[in-house]
């Protein structure tokens, strides 16, 4: 899922979003934005290199406990992943845009998950003010670097994948376009930020009725294995 979205689901768990828990909220991106394999950066960390919010709400966001991503990209009732099912879809639409057939889906799931947050974005109160104060929190965030860069091993940069997360904002037009460049970026097309705009369009007449709903159930699972997981950390 996009960063609003994580921040939505983990306050309703949580009951608050202060700076350290916003950064856990969207950390398994950061990493992976920071090059660190997807697998590895959504998995659970030692809660000893984190600190306890961090923890709490980076394991809320990734695939080890499992948190909100496992529902999303890997599984969820026995079958795909919620954003991968609804992706099949819309993969037609983007093979048609010059995305390679063998890459549809995973593009379609981020197109699904796009139309999510922009939903959060205008039907909740839930903004990027947490995210943008976590952002100059540059101690924290030096901190936290230096954590990680000893437990990975090797160097990860927070602050410039947080900084381009707040600059999405949420916002349907800043997602198109950002998303475009990306595509154009990796396959050397000419897509267009409308382009990206319309199947976000149309991935709402797809997820509408039932993503409600999917964040819900999310929400009761990822209470109940939260429970479990800190009955077994220190924190």
């Amino acid at each position: 899922m996009f960063p609003l979205t994580h921040l939505y689901v983990n306050q309703i768990i949580l009951g608050s979003m202060n700076p350290m828990q916003a950064i856990g909220s969207v950390l398994p991106d950061l990493l992976a934005y920071s090059g660190i394999a997807w697998e590895r950066a959504h998995s659970l960390k030692d809660e000893a290199t984190l600190p306890c919010d961090v923890y709490i709400a980076d394991a809320l966001h990734g695939v080890g406990l499992p948190g909100l991503d496992y529902y999303t990209d890997k599984s969820y009732r026995q079958g795909d992943g919620y954003a991968f099912y609804k992706a099949r879809y819309i993969k037609d639409a983007l093979l048609t845009l010059g995305v390679p057939e063998g890459d549809c889906l995973w593009r379609g799931h981020n197109i699904i998950e796009m139309a999510i947050e922009v939903n959060i974005k205008n039907t909740t109160r839930m903004t990027f003010a947490p995210l943008r104060k976590a952002n100059l929190e540059t101690a924290l965030i030096t901190t936290l670097e230096q954590s990680l860069t000893a437990s990975m091993g090797q160097p990860v940069d927070l602050s410039t994948p947080l900084s381009l997360f707040v600059s999405l904002d949420g916002d349907q037009k800043i997602l198109s376009d950002h998303y475009s460049i990306k595509l154009n970026q990796a396959y050397k097309t000419d897509i267009s930020g409308d382009s990206i705009h319309s199947l976000i369009e149309q991935a709402q007449s797809y997820i509408s009725k039932d993503y409600l709903n999917f964040l819900e159930d999310c929400v009761t699972r990822m209470e109940n294995h939260l429970r479990v997981l800190e009955r077994g950390v220190s924190c």
